[in-house]
């Protein structure tokens, strides 16, 4: 099925094969390209695939560009591609993330790696999505893919998904394993770029990629912690172009508030506040500065012992 559209709801696909010379041979019961494809409550059974030279791929399924695809509930046994070369795949999963923090966070990124079955972790990510995390986020990102090549060594890979700032702190991470089936024909080092991603991360609604926060002349500017990363102490400037009411206060990675640095006014200028972390765990902590007339600036500070 070629550009279209494929529900298939409780049902059994049972002993179905295709069967080529040279290429072709895909998706012993179901084969769709650039499709729509939602299948719910199926039981695929024994179906094959069989290539001579190439290989058979998708013993029960086999999507090619097919963006929007949901398998869901659905049950696969004894399902087997035959052939002298077997093929990689599409790996489909769901992400999601959420957040307490009660403000904008900027300069976030989701990223994902492989590693491979000799214990390797390929150096670079296979997705790397900068965004803005909103306040209180709570991001579902459904039926994610990538692809996995045909010339992949066989074994069990992890693929891991992160969020954070990359590359130096990771804020939540999780993976799954998958396994390739060996390859009779010839097998080649794989690359992050051979994990060709068909559907992203599709950052958070409300977002916006990139750095947020910045000010303009005439309003409030807070400099970048220093030290950072820091030991035992960091400090940031607050500079204000009239007297205001401001607020200052650390949180952690969870929202939760460690210290008020400042809660009352200030003068126009220029004015320092040190972050004392002496007892703290280390890890990231977000320094936020903010007045009643809607100034709210956050800078981050990684804490190491």
């Amino acid at each position: 099925m070629i550009n279209s559209t494929l529900t298939i709801t409780a049902c059994e696909l049972t002993g179905n094969s295709t069967e080529a010379w040279d290429v072709g041979g895909d998706g012993g019961a179901i084969y769709a390209s650039e499709t729509d494809v939602t299948i719910t409550d199926c039981d695929f059974v024994e179906n094959e695939t069989l290539g001579y030279q190439h290989g058979g791929k998708g013993p029960a399924i086999y999507l090619l560009g097919c963006v929007n695809a949901v398998i869901s509930e659905s049950r696969f046994f004894d399902n087997a591609s035959t052939g002298e070369q077997a093929y990689g795949g599409a790996i489909i999963y769901d992400a999601s993330l959420t957040s307490q923090l009660a403000f904008p966070v900027p300069g976030v990124a989701y990223w994902t790696k492989v590693t491979l079955p000799n214990g390797m972790t390929l150096p670079q990510p296979i997705q790397f999505v900068p965004f803005t995390l909103p306040p209180f986020a709570d991001i579902f990102a459904p039926n994610m893919q990538f692809q996995v090549p045909p010339f992949a060594p066989e074994g069990t890979y992890t693929y891991t998904g992160n969020v954070g700032f990359y590359p130096g702190f990771v804020a939540v991470t999780d993976s799954f394993p998958f396994t390739k089936s060996a390859a009779g024909g010839a097998t080649a080092a794989v690359n992050a770029s051979d994990f060709a991603v068909s559907k992203n991360w599709p950052g958070a609604a409300g977002g916006a990629a990139g750095e947020t926060g910045a000010a303009r002349p005439g309003e409030v500017h807070v400099s970048d912690p220093y030290p950072n990363p820091f030991n035992a102490a960091t400090s940031i400037t607050v500079s204000v172009p009239e007297a205001a009411e401001l607020t200052i206060e650390v949180t952690n990675v969870a929202g939760r508030r460690v210290a008020t640095l400042h809660r009352r006014p200030v003068e126009p200028g220029a004015h320092t506040f040190s972050f004392d972390a002496s007892g703290r765990a280390s890890g990231l902590y977000f320094l936020r500065v903010s007045t009643p007339g809607g100034v709210n600036l956050v800078r981050r500070a990684l804490l190491v012992r």
